[in-house]
């Protein structure tokens, strides 16, 4: 035996399955806002902890070099006066 619904009821059921969608959909697309809007603030914070890092790491290699430039010259001594080098 078959049961066919009334087209009233059934249209108030099709609304109704909309409105729980929209719902559905309204709360998603808040919960993604909240977790871009969070996770922009942690990309933000790790570009910056990025940026010191590098800057720390730049001041390091041109301490090393500027030392590593200081020695090499050290060991090079400079053409005294009146000898001709080839």
């Amino acid at each position: 035996m078959r049961i066919t619904p009334d087209p009233e009821a059934l249209e108030g059921e099709r609304e109704e399955v909309q409105l729980d969608a929209m719902r559905l959909l309204t709360r998603t697309q808040r919960f993604m806002m909240l977790r871009l809007d969070k996770d922009r603030k942690r990309i933000d914070k790790l570009h910056a902890a990025n940026e010191h890092l590098r800057g720390k790491l730049n001041r390091t290699l041109g301490r090393r070099l500027l030392k590593l430039v200081r020695r090499r010259r050290g060991r090079v001594r400079p053409p005294t006066a009146g000898v001709e080098q080839d």
